[in-house]
């Protein structure tokens, strides 16, 4: 995900500078705004500029996104399964399907189902709906061409606040963070993060667990979401936490992980 972002923001990066109009509206002068330097005309331009941006680079982001969101989400299904196995108090099947219990001396019996070939049906579909919220196919719309926009927008703004010249401007769109590897990294990170977190949750389900309770950090990357989800204690697994979240991730950086039992909540 991360070299295919990159890739598409190069690109992106190009275009959009090479489509940078002039000024518009003059600057006026300090003693007109009290200091602000220009008055609203001046960055009432930077909204046209940045709807009609073409953003169809980011399709580049579509394969490598789909694909990988879906080989995690499987991948965190299967962990959780083999988590779940390992609990001696969680091991007992409770549905048809699920894996079997530990018998006398330690030893398993063979499995309803392959842990280790399972591809749960119900993360995978999550995972593509997913990525279709993130990204279209022509790269134009979804969430990470919004904030895209979004990030070029507040730039420009900013920057023709703070007296940027024409060139400058065109400076401050190469270096804009939407084009960033850092960037690219962050999504990266936080995409498989939200997909291994989905994944465990669907594996959670299909072994017969009922409940889950959301697991804390012990980082600077804690919030308040975090800590808000944490408070409730067990929950039913079909349940959002209170911030909305199925499962971790939270935010973007997000180290939180999910504890699933079979015990249904009490009501």
């Amino acid at each position: 995900i991360k070299a295919a972002s990159l890739k598409a923001f190069r690109k992106m990066r190009t275009a959009a500078v090479e489509a940078l109009p002039l000024r518009k509206a003059a600057p006026v002068t300090d003693d007109d705004r009290g200091g602000t330097g220009y008055d609203d005309a001046s960055v009432a331009w930077v909204g046209d500029y940045v709807s009609s941006l073409d953003l169809s680079p980011m399709s580049i982001i579509w394969d490598d996104l789909d694909d990988t969101l879906q080989s995690v989400a499987a991948d965190g299904s299967r962990q959780e399964i083999a988590r779940i196995i390992a609990d001696p108090d969680l091991a007992a099947p409770a549905a048809p399907g699920a894996p079997a219990a530990p018998a006398p001396g330690g030893q398993t019996t063979k499995p309803a189902f392959d842990m280790f070939d399972h591809q749960d049906e119900n993360a995978i579909a999550w995972a593509k709906d997913h990525a279709g919220s993130l990204i279209t196919k022509d790269g134009n719309g979804g969430e990470l061409a919004d904030a895209t926009r979004n990030m070029i927008r507040m730039t420009l703004e900013g920057a023709i606040k703070n007296k940027a010249t024409d060139a400058e401007l065109a400076k401050i769109l190469r270096e804009c963070h939407a084009f960033s590897e850092p960037r690219a990294e962050l999504i990266a990170r936080t995409e498989v993060k939200n997909a291994l977190g989905r994944g465990a949750l669907e594996g959670a389900k299909a072994v017969g667990m009922k409940s889950k309770r959301w697991l804390v950090s012990n980082d600077e990357n804690t919030c308040g979401p975090c800590n808000a989800n944490a408070a409730q204690g067990w929950i039913p697994i079909d349940k959002p936490f209170v911030s909305g979240a199925m499962a971790p991730g939270q935010h973007p950086r997000c180290q939180c992980d999910t504890a699933y039992r079979r015990k249904p909540v009490e009501e």
